[in-house]
């Protein structure tokens, strides 16, 4: 592996945040993340063909790979297939590939199940992504969709503290690597909502997740995470659900 390749692999594994020294951090990372996992144990059987956009160092591929037949993976960054390549043996029923988004090099009503967690807020033209996902999904599979709210308390407090001037503090007193979080797409819930109907996708179920409450959280963070979970059960409906950082769809 080159030196380029290690570099992303370790940057991108700063960027999931699962391991992070901060516990606040890595508690909203893994969060999402195992709500996630139980959608996709809930929508696989073991059979039928999954597809995993944006898929980044693989999150969320051994979870696929033990509900599905065959899962491909996308993302538009080769230095991450090639990290890919040596993580996960070849066994004939993994397929990594580079492609845009919105151009997908697939036919239509290719797959049972279609995952894309944490990578629309990258995209300049979700609503080009979001008509291919409906174009290369089966009419009977689902897609599994999380996107961070645009003013959710975590999303507005990155932006401030992970920004030019103050990520180096930041960066010192995390003592780890804070990032420019590159999104150009952010919405809010009653956005993407609007945005998914006009696409033409049905909202099967939604779940927010992510409280928090800046500077407030890292006060004897592991005794608030018990307060952050109550919170988020309480956040669900408007006007309040606005300030979850996360947004996950399960869409038909």
């Amino acid at each position: 592996m080159s030196s380029q390749i290690a570099n992303t692999k370790a940057v991108l594994e700063l960027l999931c945040s699962y391991e992070s020294r901060d516990p606040i951090r890595r508690y909203l990372h893994t969060q999402r993340r195992r709500l996630i996992a139980n959608l996709i144990r809930s929508h696989g059987s073991g059979q039928g063909h999954a597809l995993d956009v944006g898929f980044g160092i693989g999150t969320y591929s051994p979870y696929l790979l033990r509900r599905f037949g065959r899962v491909t993976c996308i993302d538009n960054n080769p230095e991450l297939i090639e990290y890919a390549r040596g993580r996960f043996p070849s066994n004939g029923r993994l397929n990594l590939a580079q492609a845009d988004i919105a151009a997908l090099p697939f036919r239509d009503a290719t797959f049972d199940f279609i995952l894309c967690s944490e990578v629309l807020e990258h995209v300049r033209a979700p609503r080009k992504a979001l008509q291919e996902f409906l174009r290369v999904k089966k009419k009977s599979a689902r897609l599994v969709l999380s996107i961070p709210q645009r003013f959710s308390l975590p999303e507005v407090t990155a932006q401030v503290f992970f920004s030019r001037p103050l990520r180096g503090l930041v960066r010192a007193i995390l003592r780890e690597p804070v990032y420019n979080c590159g999104h150009v797409s952010l919405m809010t819930s009653g956005k993407a909502l609007s945005l998914l109907k006009q696409t033409g996708f049905v909202v099967e179920k939604a779940r927010y997740t992510g409280a928090f409450v800046p500077l407030v959280s890292h006060v004897l963070p592991r005794r608030w995470i018990p307060v952050m979970r109550r919170l988020e059960t309480c956040w669900q409906r408007e006007p309040w659900r606005s300030l979850l950082w996360t947004q996950i769809y399960v869409l038909r």
